[in-house]
């Protein structure tokens, strides 16, 4: 068997919402290297070929009040040879109530 694809172990913290930076641990990570939860996170920073850290961002799907209250997520890590690897429900996305009020239309 190919030992060399991605290797997902755990992602710390395992909740929590945009601005929050997370570090995933696993094997076989190297340059190309992409992380998705809910979408294409962008702030990635290849630690280590084993460590991983990455920001949720506050675009997109992550600005989405409904969904982030009850959000639970894969991690997707994907490599250049778009071999993936998948921690199903590894991440919950949770908004603050700061966040979810800004959204929050008065009535």
């Amino acid at each position: 068997t190919d030992k060399t694809w991605p290797r997902f172990s755990t992602i710390t913290p395992s909740t929590g919402g945009p601005g929050l930076t997370v570090t995933i641990s696993g094997a076989n990570f190297g340059e190309g290297l992409t992380v998705t939860i809910v979408e294409e996170l962008v702030n990635v920073t290849i630690v280590s070929s084993n460590v991983i850290t990455a920001i949720i961002p506050n675009t997109g799907a992550f600005q989405n009040p409904a969904n982030l209250l009850t959000s639970t997520e894969s991690v997707i890590i994907s490599d250049s040879q778009d071999r993936s690897v998948v921690g199903y429900n590894a991440f919950i996305v949770q908004a603050s109530y700061g966040e979810f009020a800004e959204n929050t239309v008065n009535w």
